[in-house]
């Protein structure tokens, strides 16, 4: 789970260094465009001095008037063309401020989600260790299964009830749930032992359901 921890980390610090590069790069535009305006605006008042300048030429000399109303034209013409490129250049920094309002905005939005998800998979993390520690902690639970004397019943000895419980079979409940071949078969009983197993299995359901050795023995009519 560390590893996916690092990945989001990761990824985290990849997109800000992207959104910081971003950043930078209009931000080098949005200088660059304002250093234009300037050189511009610059510029435009050169060209005003330079017009003032003629115009108060013109005023003495009537045929440099006439000259100095060709270069107006000209310099007019240009004036147009730069006070242009200046709205154009202003309409760009607007731009451009509102597209870095935006991703500043969207940066901000991202980030948190991937603060909340940081924040998420850390919680996870924590509560997985927890469960671990817990589990690891924990007593694991010995189930102690129930024990008969397997030999108050008539027929089975010290033998039998070793090969029994070697089998598994415990209790008389167990001995009642098996059939007479299984018996058969665990305690190896010979052919003409093998006839005894049903009466076995009879005196082990009657020992589960909690009646004496007496009563077993007298219900069956089974003498000692």
């Amino acid at each position: 789970m560390n590893i996916w921890v690092f990945l989001i980390i990761g990824i985290i610090i990849g997109w800000i260094i992207g959104w910081v590069i971003d950043l930078v790069f209009w931000r080098g535009r949005y200088d660059k465009l304002e250093q234009q305006v300037a050189t511009l605006t610059a510029e435009k008042s050169t060209i005003e001095a330079e017009l003032e300048s003629k115009l108060q030429i013109a005023t003495v000399d009537s045929a440099e008037i006439e000259a100095l109303q060709l270069d107006i034209d000209e310099v007019s013409e240009q004036h147009g063309t730069l006070k242009s490129q200046l709205l154009e250049a202003q309409d760009e920094i607007e731009r451009l401020k509102r597209q870095r309002s935006e991703l500043t905005s969207t940066a901000e939005t991202e980030m948190q989600r991937l603060r909340d998800r940081l924040s998420a998979a850390e919680a996870k993390v924590t509560e997985m260790e927890s469960a671990a520690t817990v589990a690891s902690t924990a007593t694991p639970q010995v189930i102690v299964k129930q024990k008969d004397d397997l030999k108050l019943i008539h027929g089975i000895g010290k033998t039998y009830e070793k090969r029994l419980n070697a089998a598994g079979v415990q209790s008389y409940a167990e001995m009642a749930a098996l059939t007479v071949e299984r018996i058969v078969e665990i305690v190896k009983a010979k052919q003409w032992q093998a006839t005894e197993a049903p009466s076995w299995i009879e005196q082990a359901g009657l020992f589960a359901a909690g009646m004496s050795e007496d009563d077993v023995m007298a219900k069956l009519g089974i003498s000692r």
